[in-house]
């Protein structure tokens, strides 16, 4: 008896650590909600579907009818935040390490980095959406001394804020015209301008890092650029980053198909 008993006493045991061990898709859910990523998305969403910048979007296409037909509703439609939300957790679970994501949701509860991401979550408020507008009309007028600046761009260094900005704004680009066909050396060509387009958005990104940790001494905000590119804390931003940047690509390469598709049917019907 002595052998069945103790291979029942492995496997209950077995049993046990497994029903112990933290599920992937709670610790993921709560790691991008104490981050502030949930709430990002309902921005991102909110800002991406309002009638201002879908005109923007399309430019002097606006007042077409293609615009309320076709553009519009393209771009809410794989781009809503609900959606958003649901296919980042879903993509950000599968590189979950169960560990690595304990660890990371221990360290963002943590005083220090707590602090910081509660100066990030207030960006998302609309207080902070005011603070933001009024914040980017001051320096407009009164850019921010080089001491100020020189504190952000290290912080966006070691961070990458502006490459992170650039990897997405890409993978929209890149996604649209994959989809409306167009050829590999008009996606090879658009590499060329990440340069380019680094040196045009730097500017707003240190602006947006000087207003979110205002009050923030230079040491700590140092201190926060050590935290965020090292252990746990990079492996997490690092997946949400990489899941974004496909979903992003692939959402918009819907887009660019389904754009493309309500083109050709318009020449049809023209056609007959």
């Amino acid at each position: 008896m002595k052998r069945p008993m103790g291979l029942l006493l492995v496997v209950l045991i077995s049993m046990l650590t497994w029903a112990q061990t933290p599920d992937c898709a709670s610790l993921t859910q709560q790691a991008l909600e104490i981050s502030g990523v949930t709430q990002e998305l309902d921005q991102m969403a909110q800002t991406i579907g309002s009638d201002d910048y879908l005109r923007q979007m399309a430019g002097g296409k606006a007042d077409s009818a293609d615009f309320k037909t076709v553009f519009e509703p393209t771009m809410r439609k794989n781009l809503d935040g609900p959606s958003l939300k649901k296919e980042l957790l879903r993509r950000v679970v599968a590189r979950c390490k169960p560990e690595q994501m304990s660890q990371t949701i221990q360290e963002m509860q943590s005083p220090f980095v707590s602090r910081m991401l509660q100066l990030e979550a207030a960006r998302y408020t609309p207080e902070g959406q005011e603070k933001i507008k009024k914040y980017m009309r001051i320096i407009q007028i009164a850019p921010p001394p080089d001491s100020q600046l020189d504190s952000a761009n290290a912080f966006d260094r070691k961070v990458g804020v502006t490459d992170f900005t650039v990897d997405y704004l890409f993978a929209v680009t890149r996604g649209m015209l994959k989809g409306e066909g167009a050829p590999d050396d008009v996606l090879t060509q658009m590499q060329e301008h990440r340069k380019q387009m680094k040196a045009q958005i730097q500017g707003t990104i240190l602006a947006s890092i000087l207003m979110t940790y205002s009050g923030v001494s230079k040491p700590d905000l140092a201190k926060y650029g050590d935290e965020l590119s090292s252990g746990s804390l990079k492996w997490y931003y690092d997946a949400v980053h990489q899941s974004f940047v496909e979903m992003l690509e692939q959402r918009s390469e819907a887009i660019g198909q389904d754009i493309k598709a309500a083109a050709l049917a318009k020449q049809t019907a023209k056609a007959d």
